[in-house]
């Protein structure tokens, strides 16, 4: 069931050749939005000669202008949570490795108690889950250019990618966001899942902020493609996704009953997989970020400019990494 302790400690040593612990950049970069595909108000009239054909063709157009008009602000939105998140998130992680008390509990709750010393191999799963923030950070706070793969009428398209041939494929535009094994390019292409619409009552709704934010929702998929972070198993065999399964992923402490009731023993997880679990450094830096879950702090806008919660698009997901 799921990966094994070797696994564990290949990926471990593999992050760990390939990644430093970083010093803090503490901000800084642009949102470039490049390349020839980000959609563009079509305003060609309709002819009363058209073809069926050229009708069809038509309406697609209007239609992916309309529900993607508005790509630039929901990129925006979603970088600028996404970098401020990541720079906090990783101050108090690397607070953590030097033992202070508060960023040692947020590191225990998603990524379980720290390995005893001596760490047996030096693998240290909290410096583990550091070192993958530090790379999300680096990538969210130097500039980005990102590129439009947001519909499927880009399918035969040329690849606008830097030094890139051959047309666009479903592949292409399917998932969530895409960038190459170490992004060192700052390259990262948008898709279809990233500009998804979730209508409910006519309304397109969007976590600004709080859990399965969509800056959350950034550092998730970044941490798939720049570090090769994992949708475990959770302890139940059953996928890892959710606050929940998380936490249990990581291992639940010993707590009160209640009520007079005996203490509820503690429920050890499985901390070597729990750091390089998406979902836990997902959830880790949005509670650092925005505090705890029941704050109130979670937000929605009934707006056309919307990214879906993760939580509703996660089994779609297409997870790759896309090397260019």
């Amino acid at each position: 069931m799921g990966t094994t302790l070797i696994q564990d400690e290949t990926a471990f040593d593999t992050l760990r050749n390939s990644y430093p612990v970083k010093p803090l950049k503490l901000g800084g970069g642009r949102l470039i939005f490049a390349g020839n595909l980000w959609p563009v108000k079509n305003t060609q009239k309709p002819n009363p000669h058209w073809t069926h054909d050229q009708l069809a063709q038509y309406k697609l157009q209007q239609r992916v202008f309309n529900t993607a008009a508005l790509a630039r602000r929901d990129a925006e939105v979603a970088f600028q949570e996404a970098r401020s998140m990541a720079v906090k998130a990783l101050i108090v992680a690397k607070a953590g490795l030097r033992g202070d008390k508060e960023a040692v509990a947020m590191m225990t709750r998603w990524f379980g108690p720290r390995p005893a010393r001596p760490i047996t191999q030096g693998r240290d799963w909290w410096e583990g889950a550091a070192r993958i923030i530090g790379v999300v950070e680096s990538f969210v706070t130097s500039d980005v250019s990102a590129y439009y793969r947001g519909d499927d009428s880009l399918i035969g398209k040329p690849n606008d990618y830097p030094g890139e041939t051959g047309n666009l494929t479903a592949r292409d535009v399917s998932g969530y966001a895409e960038s190459s094994a170490g992004a060192k390019d700052k390259v990262i292409g948008l898709c279809k899942l990233f500009f998804a619409k979730k209508d409910a009552n006519g309304q397109a709704r969007m976590n600004l902020r709080g859990k399965d934010s969509v800056g959350g929702t950034l550092v998730h998929e970044l941490s798939h493609n720049l570090c090769k972070t994992e949708d475990h198993e959770a302890m139940d065999g059953s996928e890892c996704y959710g606050t929940e399964d998380c936490l249990k992923l990581a291992g639940l402490p010993a707590r009160p009953g209640g009520h007079g009731q005996p203490e509820i023993p503690a429920k050890p997880g499985l901390p070597r997989r729990a750091w390089y679990n998406a979902d836990n450094i997902e959830y880790f830096c949005e509670e650092v970020y925005y505090g705890g879950f029941d704050s109130g702090l979670t937000e929605t806008t009934p707006t056309t400019s919307n990214v879906s919660a993760k939580r509703q698009l996660v089994a779609a997901v297409l997870e790759r990494t896309f090397h260019h």
